[in-house]
């Protein structure tokens, strides 16, 4: 069963009959659709989309070449930006291309540009940076699938009253630990591949010293060895000077205390 497709509507029939002659002497069969219903009444026309003129589905394509042809059937005209176009004439391998080709190069050129950066910016800063530039909230230790309580005695500089017990990781090697009913403890720590490595803990070596895989999850760390847990988070930027100093006097203060003669 042939199928009819409308190629052209008309307001009104007599605008379909000039145009039906033309395909008919092509040997095009045509059919004009709600003649009856327009010429009858004249504004039902665009109520019911106008006069429709079809063409059986076979011959739409010679149809519409021939009506192109004619110029009754007219493609739309490409917008295209005039200054886009001037200029990306003028640049060498562009110019040789379609409007459409270098409008998709300039836009993926143009996304490219802006996405690269904005990668490379968020990517994670090395773990040794990551590390140092922050100071660690000491939320838990787990030893030997057991929670231990922090507490570290003796002479401490508490920089903020919701953290009292911190890991600081400095740039020169050295790391202060929170203490088990002990005074801070001082150890070295390195990197090693992806991990870190503790290690010469001046006490609690058993706990402390091992070679720790390091996670980061959002503000939070974890650091992980084969019998300890130790999870934490980090600080606010604007206290990190602040605590690095501390960790310094900290240190100064231990020597100090060793230093002097015993009674």
């Amino acid at each position: 069963m042939n199928n009819w497709v409308t190629i052209l509507t008309f307001t009104y029939p007599q605008e379909a009959h000039l145009i039906k002659t033309k395909l008919q002497s092509e040997n095009i069969e045509v059919f004009i659709k709600d003649e009856l219903t327009t010429q009858s009444n004249n504004f039902l026309s665009n109520a019911i989309g106008g006069v429709k003129l079809q063409v059986k589905e076979q011959d739409f394509k010679q149809a519409y070449l021939l009506l192109k042809k004619l110029g009754y059937i007219k493609e739309p005209k490409q917008k295209t930006n005039s200054f886009f176009n001037n200029l990306t004439k003028k640049i060498p391998f562009l110019n040789k291309l379609s409007y459409d080709k270098r409008l998709v190069i300039i836009l993926v050129f143009l996304t490219l540009a802006f996405t690269i950066p904005v990668t490379l910016l968020s990517l994670p800063s090395s773990l040794s940076e990551q590390i140092t530039n922050n100071i660690w909230c000491i939320d838990k230790l787990v030893f030997q699938n057991k929670i231990y309580p922090i507490n570290s005695t003796g002479v401490r500089i508490i920089t903020d009253n919701d953290c009292t017990e911190t890991i600081s990781f400095c740039k020169n090697g050295t790391v202060f630990l929170a203490g088990l009913n002990t005074s801070s403890i001082e150890a070295e720590w390195k990197i090693t591949g992806e991990n870190i490595k503790i290690f010469n803990s001046d006490t609690l070596g058993y706990i402390y010293n091992g070679l720790y895989k390091v996670d980061f999850e959002t503000n939070m760390i974890i650091l992980q060895s084969e019998n300890t847990k130790i999870i934490g988070h980090k600080k606010n930027k604007i206290r990190r000077e602040k605590r690095h100093k501390s960790a310094h006097d900290i240190n100064q203060i231990m020597q100090q205390e060793k230093n002097k003669p015993s009674i």
